[in-house]
């Protein structure tokens, strides 16, 4: 079964094949229909499987159309909400799959982004490391050995209930993360070449302004943090004053 939901015939009879005109996905043609978007697309709109086209001309891009009719690319923080709980072992052979969409037209299509299928082959492959690494090292641990703890945990500052429940949380999302293929942990700063990106960025400011007030009340010491610095923070700091 595609894993993705076909859309009423209204956005049928007005999509299916229609050849995009202008911005970057001019000429390509739309191969499959979603559902259009009630509302203009914004970063934190609720993308579901139901929105998603796809257009093809050399290769395919997976795509929302909005109320005015403007064409976005998918961005890569919806994978997991629009194509939950697919497995690599699941994807077809080379992607593809045929999908019949009247008892004349079929069309074949990815069966989940390229790029998406990528990440999953790495967590595939990390996830085997990380087992074949465990089975090596139980063969030959002493079990008698004291190991230390997260040392988060052990830290004076954490002395409080919640700061305690808090840190127990991360490091439990942290272990899922690792033993889970379909739940990732975004990196915020994704796709930034250097560190005055950040300072462009009023979204991104905000994201290392809440990473910062996490680090200085709940680990700072787990980073080694005590009253050196090794990068001007000068401009950064009053970047983040105008940041809520």
């Amino acid at each position: 079964m595609y894993p993705l939901p076909m859309a009423p015939q209204e956005f049928y009879t007005k999509w299916f094949q229609h050849i995009i005109q202008d911005g970057p996905l001019k000429n390509y043609k739309i191969v499959w229909v979603g559902k259009q978007l009630s509302t203009r697309f914004k970063f934190d709109t609720n993308i579901g499987p139901e929105h998603i086209f796809i257009a093809q001309k050399d290769n395919f891009e997976y795509i929302i159309i909005d109320k005015n009719n403007n064409v976005h690319k998918l961005p890569k923080k919806f994978y997991t909400t629009c194509f939950p709980g697919i497995q690599h072992g699941n994807v077809p052979k080379n992607n593809r799959m045929q999908v019949k969409l009247t008892n004349k037209i079929k069309v074949t299509l990815p069966y989940i982004p390229q790029a998406f299928l990528e990440s999953k082959k790495q967590k595939t492959r990390k996830r085997r490391r990380v087992i074949s690494s465990k089975s090596e090292v139980n063969q030959n641990m002493d079990f008698n050995q004291q190991f230390p703890q997260w040392h988060v945990l052990q830290n004076g500052l954490n002395n409080t209930h919640i700061k305690k429940e808090v840190m127990l949380l991360v490091r439990s999302i942290i272990k899922y993360a690792d033993k889970n293929n379909n739940y990732c942990l975004k990196d915020p700063f994704e796709g930034i070449k250097s560190v005055q990106d950040i300072k462009k960025n009023k979204e991104l400011l905000h994201y290392l302004k809440t990473i910062s007030g996490f680090v200085y009340h709940y680990c700072r010491s787990e980073l080694g943090i005590v009253h050196d610095a090794t990068l001007d923070s000068t401009e950064y700091l009053l970047k983040m004053n105008s940041v809520d």
